[in-house]
């Protein structure tokens, strides 16, 4: 490893020449057969930069860095081609001039994540008068007659609650459009 990372010649065709068979098998899993030289030319990229960033003082086996950086960036490779794939499915699935349509599908899923993840951070409490009220269409008092609060403190945990969304949710573009 190391005169590999000096630049000597010998020591990279070493490991080229143990590590050929996993940068093959790698790349030549089924799901990656029609990109098949893009991912094999990317896992040897993957094995030369984890090569020169390999660092033996931190005591990790340098097989299973070289076959782990292989692997990671090849599922990468992966993931980032498959949501591409997914996208032009969707653009082609609309009829024509339905672009926009896209777009607004998009947004409006980016904005549906934005809210849960701005949901998930709440307290349970105000969550789930958030779920009950907004969702189910429960009432305030049926909400607290099933958690046995009075109405008064479900109102006010669900005005805390609609506080903390818009806090969080406070500079989202789609949020300022109103």
């Amino acid at each position: 490893m190391q005169r590999a990372k000096r630049g000597e010649e010998a020591a990279w065709e070493e490991i080229c020449r143990r590590f050929t068979p996993l940068v093959r098998k790698t790349a030549g899993q089924n799901h990656l057969r029609s990109m098949r030289e893009d991912v094999e030319a990317e896992a040897w990229l993957a094995l030369a930069e984890a090569v020169t960033n390999y660092r033996a003082e931190l005591g990790v086996p340098v097989a299973g860095y070289l076959a782990s950086a292989v692997r990671y960036r090849i599922w990468n490779r992966f993931k980032s081609e498959r949501r591409r794939w997914q996208r032009e499915v969707m653009a082609e699935t609309l009829p024509e001039g339905r672009g926009e349509d896209l777009a607004q599908l998009i947004e409006t899923k980016w904005q549906q994540e934005e809210v849960r993840a701005a949901l998930a951070d709440l307290p349970e409490g105000q969550r789930r008068v958030i779920e009950a009220v907004f969702w189910r269409g429960e009432s305030l008092t049926d909400f607290a007659a099933c958690y046995g609060i009075t109405p008064q403190a479900a109102s006010q945990m669900q005005k805390r609650a609609l506080v903390r969304l818009k806090e969080k949710l406070a500079g989202m573009s789609w949020c300022e459009r109103g």
